[in-house]
């Protein structure tokens, strides 16, 4: 069955049927060695870090903190900038893991500009 799988599997690539996000967990699942994170990030946030899908892909552990600063969260909005992991508000020290999904609640938003 395996086997199956892996010769279907280039196929899937040319046709396109697999996300780039899903093929880079498939291949590093299969080595053990990265977690994928979604993270949704306000405007002001440096994105560079992220795919073109606001995904993170760490070869390392990381905790919300250290995600700020991965993330250049301004140093002044950092202690007013609300987030969760996974849809719950959870302490700065919080490890991630992979599949975890971080979300940040900013402070400054539009309005319908009427």
């Amino acid at each position: 069955m395996l086997f199956g799988f892996v010769m279907d599997f280039p196929i899937g690539i040319i046709l396109g049927l697999f996300s780039p996000h899903l093929l880079y967990r498939i291949n590093k699942h299969l080595q053990g060695t990265t977690m994928l994170i979604k993270v949704y990030a306000p405007a002001f946030i440096n994105r560079s870090a992220l795919d073109q899908n606001g995904f993170l892909y760490s070869e390392e552990n990381l905790n919300l903190k250290q995600l700020y600063k991965l993330l250049k969260v301004p140093v002044l909005l950092r202690p007013i900038l609300l987030c969760s992991v996974n849809y719950e508000q959870v302490p700065m020290n919080t490890p991630l893991k992979d599949g975890d999904v971080v979300s940040f609640i900013s402070p400054i938003s539009g309005g319908s500009g009427q």
